[in-house]
């Protein structure tokens, strides 16, 4: 037996383990800590993933560590995790301009000298040289596996931040094609923000490409910032509410970002007078309107994608398309690529953000370091988070007496939704990524658009401006849709625009403005009982389709625990929650 153990250890941290070559289970950290974006070593999700796989530390034969070179001064304040929006401007006027604009060197941890409650304390610092030492960072990263996991230094190996995410996207690869493009963007890691890879099944990638220069998820995240949201947390927002823009007056907007980046074949190439995004852009476009910004971020972000890939696309040969890193979570930009006439299949896995790092790197040294060709089988199965058996599920539910419980089968559970509209789903394997695909869901009557005010008002309190999603039988896809291409939509990664049967009969999971939908694809083979659901719905009302929103508060994670779930049922509006078989009612 073989047991691989993959960690990433920055923001968004996460484990992955893999038994004789087989993912047993990956976890984010934020659902088991309840802390939004967690940043550091992922112990709770470590002690998950071999838990599930029956193992103890001892039996890790490898880790696979994700990213060289985290950098010390965000690590040592859980950037991510602790900054709030005021922070966020905080680190760029009393840190950034000064050492950027008036040669100066302040310092970061005097600056963000409130957050030394919230320091990684598990980390031996004294590594370090200085506050940008990430060679030191690495040394303290290490130590702290070998003293958690007791194995040795040799056992752990370390990959390059954006290979493993090109790596996880190689995992997710189900296209009939031999050889593909795997193509990574995203803020900023080990030196780069974008790459380019050959893909062939069974071997390692080969990278042909590599940038500094993609500066797309760099920009989204400053525009987001100024827009007055939390950057690496609300970039979906901005993109949300581009589509009610004028693009009358949006052209200004457009222009501004136009002439900050463009394409050069397959690399970019940026404005020389910028000397930093942040000032640069917060100057330019102070006088300009809120939605005006996000369209034209939007827009030249779909457009710099979809040339930038149409270029790899041509120059290679390969018209069979991978997507990872941050930036592909852009989901209107996923549909401009699609349909470009000159990609056959785009794939864009679930959670390929720095959530999935720790598969990536786990991939990585599978494929290079197997004793025989890595029998590659592409993962499509995105349930191997956590399950509780009704056992366990009573237990919890006798603790709780003033709760109504009874068991209920699919056919119930859709007459509840026709009656009452909304109810919640904690039920099975919890899903892998940020998107809820049934398994920890709310749920709701697609065929309404007044429902979406009332799940706000229950409990995701959400901006007005953003579109929930639809749970879509297979077989009824093409009904709501149009996907002529064929092109892989089980996991809410990918727009497309609705057909005009979608537009009448399943209105709440579309975008107000543009009418277009990130649809979930389910079929019974993946996940059976919430297929079972809609198909009941479906012979009630004849259609195919439900609401599916994440079941959590507005800023809160996913509920990952039957305590998770009834915490957040009991905060919220909501009447009605469904664990496993069992309706449990307030």
């Amino acid at each position: 037996m073989s047991v691989v153990l993959g960690i990433h250890d920055g923001h968004h941290s996460n484990a992955a383990i893999f038994v004789d070559n087989k993912l047993v289970a990956a976890f984010a950290e934020e659902r088991l800590t309840r802390i939004k974006s967690e940043y550091g070593y992922p112990e709770k999700s470590i002690e998950y993933c071999l838990k599930e796989a029956g193992l103890s530390e001892t039996d890790i034969d490898i880790v696979a560590l994700s990213s060289i070179s985290l950098p010390p001064r965000y690590h040592m304040v859980k950037r991510s995790t602790t900054f709030t929006i005021d922070d966020f401007w905080r680190e760029q006027e009393l840190y950034w301009y000064p050492k950027i604009y008036q040669n100066e060197k302040p310092s970061y941890l005097e600056i963000f000298s409130d957050k030394e409650s919230n320091v990684n304390s598990q980390y031996d610092y004294s590594f370090l040289e200085h506050i940008d030492d990430t060679k030191g960072m690495l040394k303290s990263r290490k130590d702290l596996i070998k003293r958690k996991i007791g194995i040795s230094e040799g056992k752990i190996h370390v990959f390059e931040h954006q290979s493993c995410h090109a790596y996880y996207g190689y995992y997710w690869y189900g296209g009939n094609g031999d050889k593909f493009l795997v193509m990574t963007a995203d803020g900023f890691g080990d030196g780069a923000n974008g790459s380019i890879w050959v893909g062939q099944k069974g071997k390692p990638l080969k990278e042909i490409k590599r940038t500094t220069k993609c500066n797309i998820g760099r920009t989204y995240r400053y525009i987001t910032l100024l827009l007055g949201m939390k950057p690496n947390e609300h970039e979906y927002k901005v993109m949300g509410l581009a589509p009610y823009a004028n693009r009358k007056y949006s052209q200004k907007s457009y222009d501004v970002f136009s002439s900050a980046m463009q394409v050069d074949n397959i690399d970019f190439t940026c404005n020389k007078e910028v000397k930093d995004y942040f000032w640069y852009f917060q100057s330019k476009l102070k006088t300009h309107r809120f939605d005006s910004i996000a369209y034209g971020l939007q827009k030249v972000t779909e457009e710099l994608l979809a040339k930038w890939i149409q270029n790899a696309v041509n120059e290679t040969k390969i018209n069979n398309v991978v997507f990872s890193g941050g930036v592909s979570l852009n989901v209107k930009a996923n549909k401009g690529i699609w349909e470009l006439d000159n990609v056959q299949s785009y794939y864009v896995p679930p959670g390929a953000g720095d959530e999935s790092l720790s598969i990536g790197a786990a991939v990585r040294y599978l494929i290079e370091n197997s004793n025989e060709i890595y029998d590659f089988m592409s993962q499509t199965n995105p349930y191997i988070g956590n399950s509780f058996n009704d056992e366990k599920i009573d237990k919890i539910l006798n603790e709780n007496k003033d709760l109504s419980v009874k068991k209920v089968s699919p056919n119930d559970i859709a007459k509840l939704l026709v009656k009452e509209k909304v109810i919640a789903r904690f039920s099975g394997r919890m899903e892998f990524g940020p998107r809820a695909l049934g398994n920890r869901s709310i749920l709701a009557d697609p065929r309404s658009r007044d429902i979406v005010a009332n799940i706000n008002d229950m409990i995701k309190m959400r901006d007005f401006w953003m579109p929930f999603c639809p749970s879509i039988l297979e077989e009824r896809i093409d009904d709501y849709i149009y996907n002529p291409k064929n092109i892989n939509g089980k996991y809410m990664t990918i727009a497309f625009d609705s057909t005009e049967l979608g537009k009448k009969e399943i209105p709440a999971t579309l975008h107000p403005s543009d009418f277009t939908a990130r649809p979930q694809v389910v079929n019974s083979h993946i996940n059976k009982r919430y297929y079972q659901i809609i198909k009941e719905f479906e012979k009630i009302t004849g259609v195919g389709c439900l609401l599916n929103t994440s079941f959590n508060l507005h800023g809160e994670p996913i509920v990952s625990t039957p305590e998770n779930a009834l915490v957040t049922f009991r905060r919220s509006g909501l009447k009605h929650v469904v664990f496993n078989n069992i309706l449990v009612s307030k």
